[in-house]
């Protein structure tokens, strides 16, 4: 890679109009030379002023794609760039003034790795948040893989690895990085590159609606779904509050057992998410009533959309329910 490479930024958006305009600020915040950047906002087919908001920022460049998932915006984004290192960054993320010049440097040392950041809690975060992301407000845990809040790499290697994949709904940033680890490409997680999240789901309803959303990327690689151990989980969830109810017809000892081993599930998921934390284990078990009844309606969320998956296999499958 050329010394003082030229860094795209490309930000997909869907109905954005809360948060696009703080984003594009903090971008403009940088104590990066101006001149090195460019900022490419790609509009999902907002119905709200996205658009509107991102104009007002003369020199961003702004396009449409109404008609692609969030892989295929990212893609076309990459594709009209002319930066030599591209940086995906999520609509309702904000980077910090330095941020830019810790990726330049990262890059530097390793040009053909990937490199990733976190998700930091903003200031004064609302229960849900708080208890979601179990962090203090500015801190943040590194993921386990890519997040599309917070990515970077140089065009070649993004190109090697052939983009992000366009036929999922979701989880196009872990497909990518599992990719980029298959293809020998390292990884790099790192707090230099963590960025602060505006838009946590703050409502219960909306945390629900946002876990339907994720699940519908089972639908799309169903046989990829039945080996995650989150889907399993799921299906196991469903499968135990059902048998327990119709055993408990005939059996009512039996059935309440059932019942109560599938509503102890989400507890792996919870007990998952503390050891992952900074939070604690004596800080984690005055908490862990709310923990725990987050990874539930994390359950129930992605467990409504099950209907669907089951369709989806069968109809890979060339049978009909």
């Amino acid at each position: 890679m050329r010394s003082n490479p030229k860094f795209s930024f490309i930000i997909p958006a869907f109905n954005e109009e809360k948060y696009i305009g703080k984003c594009l600020e903090a971008i403009f915040a940088s104590d990066f030379n101006k001149s090195r950047y460019e900022i490419i906002v790609v509009d999902n087919g907002s119905t709200d002023a996205t658009i509107a908001r991102a104009s007002a920022f003369p020199t961003v460049k702004i396009s449409s794609a109404p008609e692609f998932k969030v892989g295929g915006v990212r893609n076309y984004g990459a594709k009209i760039s002319t930066g030599d290192v591209l940086i995906f960054l999520d609509a309702d993320c904000l980077i910090d003034k330095g941020w830019l010049r810790r990726a330049e440097k990262l890059l530097e040392s390793k040009p053909a790795s990937v490199f990733g950041g976190g998700c930091k809690l903003r200031d004064n975060p609302t229960f849900l948040e708080k208890y979601w992301l179990l962090e203090e407000a500015g801190s943040a845990t590194i993921p386990k893989h890519l997040i599309g809040a917070s990515i970077v790499m140089a065009r070649p290697v993004f190109e090697e690895l052939g983009g992000f994949d366009e036929c999922v709904s979701s989880g196009e940033d872990t497909l990518i990085s599992q990719k980029a680890q298959c293809l020998g490409f390292k990884v790099v997680l790192t707090a230099d590159l963590n960025v602060v999240h505006l838009g946590n789901a703050t409502t219960v309803r909306d945390f629900i609606r946002r876990q339907e959303w994720h699940a519908e990327s089972y639908c799309a690689n169903p046989l990829r779904s039945i080996k995650d151990p989150v889907f399993l989980l799921i299906v196991s969830f469903i499968f135990f509050l059902s048998a327990g109810i119709l055993t408990a017809l005939f059996i009512p000892e039996a059935g309440v057992i059932l019942f109560l081993f599938g509503l102890s599930l989400p507890i792996i998921l919870s007990i998952k998410r503390i050891f992952r934390s900074r939070l604690g284990l004596k800080r984690a078990a005055y908490s862990f009533i709310w923990i725990y009844w987050l990874d539930f309606l994390y359950v129930v969320g992605r467990a409504k959309t099950l209907g669907k998956i089951f369709k989806c296999l069968n109809r890979k499958n060339g049978k009909s329910l």
